[in-house]
Formats: C-alpha cells, structure tokens, sequence
C-alpha cells in the first residue's frame, strides 16, 4: 500500500532570470513543488539541504548563467553519488549545436531551446518523472516479492 502522507515531489528551476523561473514555476507549481534557485550556487545550497529528504525530483538547468554555469553546476550534480541519478533538463538560449552535445555528454536528460513553448516543457518534465516513477514501482514490487518470498509461515 502506497503511503499517501509522502512529501510533495519538487522541481528545483535553476534560472538567473526571473521572468524564466517564474513562467516555469507557473507551469508545474499545481502539481509540484518548485524550488527556485536564481545561480548554480544557491543550486547547490538547495540540493545540500534536500540530500537525505530526496524530495527533488528534477531539475531544470540554465546553461548560460552568471558565475557558476549550468555546465558547471551539470558537472557538479553528475559527479555526486547521491544526486547524480536526478534527472536534469538544461535550458538554453544557445542554439550552438556543440553546446547541445556538451550538455548531453555531461549527463542532461534533455535539452529545451529559448524561446520554448511552454506545453512542450510541461510535458517532457511530466515524461521524465513518470520514468522516475515507474522505476521506483518496479523497484518497490521486486522488494515486495522478496520479502514475501522469505516470510515465515504462520503455525497452525
């Protein structure tokens, strides 16, 4: 029996504009939380803080932002055993093929080209995490299977 009480799932928007990050915010907030983050550092700082929560599902990632670039912050993520299975959807207004290569080699999920339509984003975020939840309900059923595999058997 699935527990109903579960911590609302998140999507943590990393965008240095704020028109960006709040016309993603708008897109899912109705079924997720979203988590904000203006730089790759305060991406970090969130990610650090949800690392035994688990709570963050996704997350979409400018490439082209002050300071710490999205690359960066892609090859930081990448690199953590603990983060490194979040899917990750870059952004980008850069339309440099090379750019796209680099961000997939690094380990992005998917990359969305600026300007975007919205409905196009909603729906490749909603298939990454229907993935993700897929992946947990058969890991979840095989458990399940083993633990009634090795149950005592009741006295009679």
């Amino acid at each position: 029996m699935k527990n109903d009480n579960r911590v609302k799932k998140s999507i943590l928007v990393v965008e240095d504009q704020e028109a960006s990050r709040s016309q993603l915010k708008a897109l899912f907030e109705d079924v997720y939380d979203v988590v904000e983050a203006e730089s790759g550092e305060k991406a970090l700082e969130i990610l650090e803080h949800d690392r035994y929560k688990h709570t963050i599902y996704l997350i979409i990632l400018d490439l082209l932002m002050p300071g710490m670039t999205g690359f960066d912050v892609l090859d930081k993520i990448k690199n953590d055993s603990v983060y490194s299975d979040i899917p990750v959807i870059v952004v980008t207004s850069d339309s440099d093929v090379e750019s796209e290569i680099e961000a997939l080699h690094r380990g992005a999920a998917d990359l969305i080209i600026k300007p975007y339509n919205p409905k196009v984003v909603y729906h490749r975020v909603i298939n990454a995490i229907q993935k993700i939840e897929a992946n947990e309900a058969r890991v979840e059923n095989i458990l399940q299977k083993g633990d009634a595999q090795y149950e005592k058997p009741t006295a009679m």
